[in-house]
């Protein structure tokens, strides 16, 4: 538990001084922070769900200058988790209390799994950033190319601190 905790902290820290300046070509941007919401218990409370996700965004919101934009985003995807878990792992095997990882659940699971969550959240928030859909075509261009770089820097971070013990 402390140690989630630790490498939630820093995942935080990265995000607000590191990964905040690392734009490719000015259309992919990486957001890697989500994966602190993504990887919480399967059985997880909804309602502390929702509240983790208002204030890990409201934490980027304050750092980044978008005052609700990273928490309106949160809090969406953190209420379509559970619809989406359900689906995933209807029929499965696996325990309620299960942590979400690369290395208990697969990599094609998590790619299934986070590929979606990670284009909603970024769907809302470069949106709701261009102030609607005037600019549709360059905002959706973002969104792909964002998806797939904060996914790649999700998965490398799965591989390098994900372990098997502590996936249940």
């Amino acid at each position: 538990m402390i140690r989630r905790a630790i490498i939630g902290i820093i995942l935080l820290l990265a995000q607000v001084t590191l990964f905040k300046d690392i734009i490719l070509f000015n259309l992919a941007f990486c957001f890697p922070y989500i994966l602190i919401l993504f990887v919480l218990p399967i059985n997880t409370n909804r309602i502390a769900l929702l509240g983790s996700g208002f204030l890990i965004g409201l934490i980027i919101d304050s750092f980044y200058n978008t005052p609700g934009l990273h928490a309106a985003a949160c809090v969406l995807i953190m209420f379509l988790r559970p619809l989406w878990l359900n689906i995933l792992l209807s029929g499965s095997n696996y325990d309620a209390g299960s942590r979400v990882s690369i290395r208990s659940m697969g990599f094609r699971w998590f790619a299934t799994y986070l590929i979606p969550l990670t284009l909603i959240h970024h769907l809302i928030l470069f949106f709701i950033e261009a102030g609607g859909f005037n600019l549709a075509g360059i905002t959706l261009v973002k969104v792909l190319y964002s998806t797939l770089f904060s996914f790649t820097c999700m998965v490398i971070m799965q591989y390098i601190f994900a372990s098997e013990s502590r996936a249940q």
